[in-house]
């Protein structure tokens, strides 16, 4: 499982040239999004990806780090509660 450094390498390494979703797909890993539907206030649909790091927030034990991406508020890495269900990419040293 990666570290938050080595997600930031990763982001980091991204094709700026395209849209944050097709740049985590076009990235060496091939960072797969998923599209999700919601009818909960209104009709919405996204694409996104959310995967998480290894490490823990300094700042609030009960959170690991993630790294998210949809073509709306771009790719970043966030903090989110570890309890939280998100998939795993595992990097090879």
């Amino acid at each position: 499982v990666p570290t938050r450094d080595e997600l930031e390498n990763e982001l980091n390494s991204w094709d700026t040239s395209l849209l944050p979703v097709a740049r985590a797909f076009a990235s060496n890993l091939k960072w797969p999004a998923a599209r999700n539907s919601s009818r909960r206030g209104g009709s919405s649909n996204a694409t996104f990806g959310l995967y998480w790091s290894i490490t823990t927030d300094e700042t609030d034990e009960s959170k690991k780090y993630t790294l998210a991406f949809n073509d709306f508020s771009g790719a970043q890495i966030n903090s989110q509660d570890a309890a939280n269900g998100y998939p795993v990419r595992c990097i090879q040293n």
